[in-house]
Order: C-alpha cells, then structure tokens, then sequence
C-alpha cells in the first residue's frame, strides 16, 4: 500500500511521539523509515543531523537499524512548501507521519504547518494528536472512517479497505448528524434517522461488495462532528481513524481548519488524512 515511511520531526518531544509511533508502524509492516527534521539556519545543519542520530539510538534502540535520517533546510516562511518539495522528490507511497503540536527550535513547524502540508501533498498524513498513547498504537483494530453524504468525504474509503485488507482491520464507517437537522429531516416521527442510516449502511455495504472485506457503520447524533469521533474512537478497539480532509462543504477552512484537525486534537487514536484530488490547495 506505501513504499516507505516520512516521520516529520522538530526537535521537540511532541514530535518526537509521531516519530516514536511511525517507527513502531515501519517495524510492524516491516517498511524503512526517513526522519527529517527542520533545520531553520545553515550553521544548524550538522548540529540537527547529529542530534538526530543520538535520538534514535536513545529512543528506538534495535528499530534504529531500519532508520534513515534527512535534516531539511527551511528558511523563512517557506517551512510547509520546503517539505513538500523534499517528500515530493521521493517520489508516490510515501506516508506522512507527523504531530499536530511541535513546541521546538521551529514552534510552527507541527502546527500551522501540518495544514499547510495537507494543501500541498497528495499523499496521506498521519497526525498524531496530543491525546494518542502512542504505546497502545497497534494494527488490527478498527479503522474509522467519518462519512457524510459528500463524494469528497467518500474518498477516504478506498484507503480504509486497502488498509483494512493489509493489516486485518475493519472500516467502520461513521455518519454524524446534529440532533437538530435530524429533527427537522424527520419532522417529529424518525423519517430523518431512517434516511441517515440507509446512507451509512448502503454505503457500507457498497464498501464491502467492493473490497471483499468485512465492513461496519454507526451513526452519531451530536452538533459537533470532531467531538463526537473522538469519544467514539475512545469507546472500543480502535486502531486509526481514516478521512478525508474535506466533507459536505468542500471548504478548507471548514475540513482542515475545523473538523478534520479538530479530530486530530481530540482523537486517542492516530488520524490518517487525505485530500480529494479533486479539492484544489
């Protein structure tokens, strides 16, 4: 599914939780991982590079085998296009792993940032939020996957049975209404809960004729789709949430500005995003 493994680092722990869990992730799917970390002044460079070393011989002892090191130049506010471009250059299957909170020689780095880089990449990214035990990370479990009627939402599907399929976990796709929409839908008498889980089951069923692979879906009433994930992905053997980066609206400002990193911050779980190809930067 991924050829190789980017673990985005800025010298801070925070980030360094990311490259914990993405070198956890290379040693169980047995890929090889690049760390690249920031360096935002020339003199810094080998300074970076070897801290680097020392940090991954204290922290992933054995795994360190496995593991390349990059440190990348970023000067100005080009911090974001930078690393786009050096991931770029490696060429399609590479997953990102990066934290959604950095408080290092570059503060901006995993925050700001990780939005940025989302515009600019094709390729999946996986945050790691503050809320994730990186120590419980593991594979099997199940994978969900927010969906809420939009194509764009949808295409995080395909990613969610292909990972399925490769590490034994099963999509569980989740719709979340507001209580109040869901009302109004169903005036008074359920219509709208019937239409909204005909959607989530089709849908899933759709998903599972597809992949050939076991297949699951909820709904969720509540007015704020981030909170609502996050509790759910706290409440039973879940492993990762997979999802697009822009839903209904097609906004960015909305999707990876609000609900989607809203997500990230709450979520216990690492969450894998992915935007539409089809939803401009």
């Amino acid at each position: 599914m991924t050829n190789h493994l980017i673990a985005l680092s800025d010298g801070s722990d925070f980030s360094w939780r990311a490259v914990r869990l993405a070198a956890e992730l290379a040693s169980q799917i047995d890929l090889t991982l690049e760390v690249v970390e920031v360096a935002l002044l020339p003199d810094d460079v080998p300074l970076t590079r070897r801290s680097i070393e020392e940090r991954l011989i204290d922290e992933l002892g054995e795994d360190r085998a496995k593991t390349t090191t990059t440190t990348v130049l970023v000067q100005g506010d080009r911090i974001a296009t930078t690393i786009a471009d050096h991931i770029t250059a490696l060429g399609d299957g590479s997953i990102v792993v990066m934290s959604s909170a950095g408080r290092g020689r570059s503060a901006a780095l995993l925050g700001s940032v990780a939005e940025d880089l989302l515009g600019q990449l094709h390729g999946p990214v996986l945050l790691v939020g503050p809320e994730v035990d990186i120590d419980s990370f593991h594979l099997d479990g199940r994978i969900l996957v927010p969906v809420d009627g939009s194509a764009t939402s949808e295409y995080a599907l395909g990613l969610a049975a292909a990972w399925g399929i490769e590490h034994g976990g099963v999509p569980w796709l989740v719709n979340v209404v507001d209580p109040d929409e869901l009302a109004r839908m169903g005036d008074g008498m359920g219509g709208g809960d019937v239409a909204e889980s005909s959607y989530v089951a089709r849908t899933a069923q759709q998903l599972r004729e597809r992949s050939h692979h076991g297949t699951n879906y909820d709904v969720l009433h509540d007015k704020h789709p981030d909170h609502a994930i996050a509790r759910y992905a706290a409440s039973g053997d879940v492993s990762l949430i997979i999802a697009s980066t822009h839903g209904r609206t097609g906004l960015a400002r909305v999707a990876a500005g609000s609900q989607a990193m809203g997500m990230v911050h709450r979520s216990p779980v690492p969450v894998l995003l992915v935007r539409p190809p089809s939803v401009e930067s």
